[in-house]
């Protein structure tokens, strides 16, 4: 397995360093491989969660994010209004954890259960401690969303990156990423495509 290396916290955001061409690898319209029980932080849900307990629905949408970071902080009304949004239209949102709690101690299953209960978290807050799963999605930063659609049996990518282009959260008017093709998706329309993946 190619090791992901974490590079800084740079203001609070977590950033990841992956191969050029690992990273590269993530395509559009590419076939995602599911992940598998991962430990739930929000109780009151599945102690563990697996991506393909959710086959019936129409898609999904991921976001990796932490307790701690920064930019996670000034973005969770933002993550939450995606499930409030979204979730009755059948694409619910999930949200995981890729730190290491080793080497993050605010970044445990312990510290992730009262962020849950702070912020009052009605979807699933997973742990990927070991990073198996952001290796997988190649994740470069938190938050990084990602948005899958349900396709003959497969969770198909149709679109990974930043939610908006207003990561400080100061400006009048934004371009929310997410919410423009998790609509196109929903209205049957051409999904948008954003030169947003550096």
């Amino acid at each position: 397995m190619r090791k992901l290396v974490v590079l800084a916290f740079l203001s609070g955001l977590f950033l990841f360093v992956v191969k050029a061409q690992q990273r590269d690898s993530l395509k559009l319209g590419q076939a995602i491989i599911p992940f598998n029980k991962l430990n739930n932080a929000v109780k009151g849900q599945p102690k563990s969660v697996s991506l393909d307990s959710y086959n019936q629905k129409k898609g999904m949408i991921i976001v990796f994010m932490t307790n701690s970071c920064s930019h996670c902080i000034r973005y969770r009304d933002r993550i939450k209004a995606l499930q409030t949004a979204f979730a009755h239209q059948g694409y619910p949102l999930i949200t995981i954890n890729p730190s290491n709690p080793n080497v993050s101690p605010k970044e445990t299953l312990a510290e992730m259960q009262k962020n849950a209960i702070q912020e009052k978290y009605d979807f699933p807050y997973l742990q990927d401690p070991d990073q198996v799963v952001a290796y997988r999605f190649k994740v470069r930063y938190t938050p990084e969303a990602y948005i899958l659609k349900r396709e003959k049996g497969q969770w198909i990518l149709k679109y990974y990156g930043p939610l908006d282009d207003d990561m400080e959260n100061k400006k009048a008017h934004r371009t929310d990423y997410v919410i423009n093709v998790m609509q196109a998706l929903i209205h049957h329309q051409k999904v948008p495509e954003y030169d947003v993946v550096k």
